[in-house]
């Protein structure tokens, strides 16, 4: 697949809760909200040092999953996030593959190789596929994205692409300015 699975892997879930956690030194991306999902909130949380993004939501359309079922209301917020995506190239800080009512909020976000918050919501081999979108991307810091420039050199910090539904995006502050955890 062009997914690199989390660390901490989330499949038909409900109401789990990651507060206060240090999740530094993987090989992949810290957590994966993959499949099936509901109610996960990701608050408060320090991801450092991480080959894949600090929180992947969903999979790559072209991911194949037995019974597969869209993820629904992930809160990520008040997490700081540095040094993500050094080996695995198209790792962005936060990714949103799919999901119904995602909210990225208050998140210090640096030092990723790829875009700081990316979302790409197609995939209509999911159950439910209408129902994606619903997100909210608000009041999150963003700087020093894309500092690999394995891609394009004017690649945004916040990217979006083929999202459907009510999406709202809104407050991003961006900065030059990096500082460790």
């Amino acid at each position: 697949t062009h997914e690199m699975s989390g660390q901490i892997v989330l499949n038909n879930t409900k109401g789990l809760q990651f507060i206060g956690n240090t999740i530094q030194h993987m090989d992949s991306c810290g957590i994966h909200v993959y499949n099936g999902t509901r109610d996960t909130l990701i608050q408060g949380n320090t991801f450092f040092d991480l080959t894949g993004a600090a929180v992947l939501s969903g999979h790559w359309v072209e991911t194949s999953i037995p019974n597969q079922e869209i993820c629904t209301n992930t809160i990520v917020a008040n997490n700081v996030i540095r040094n993500t995506g050094t080996d695995f190239m198209a790792a962005t800080a936060i990714d949103n593959l799919g999901h119904y009512g995602f909210q990225v909020l208050h998140n210090d976000v640096a030092d990723s190789q790829y875009m700081g918050i990316h979302q790409r919501i197609y995939a209509p081999n999911l159950k439910a596929a209408a129902g994606q979108g619903g997100s909210v991307i608000s009041f999150n810091r963003v700087s020093l994205a894309n500092v690999g420039q394995r891609y394009a050199s004017r690649m945004a910090l916040t990217y979006t692409l083929m999202v459907s539904g009510p999406t709202v995006s809104s407050k991003a502050t961006t900065s030059t300015i990096s500082t460790a955890p």
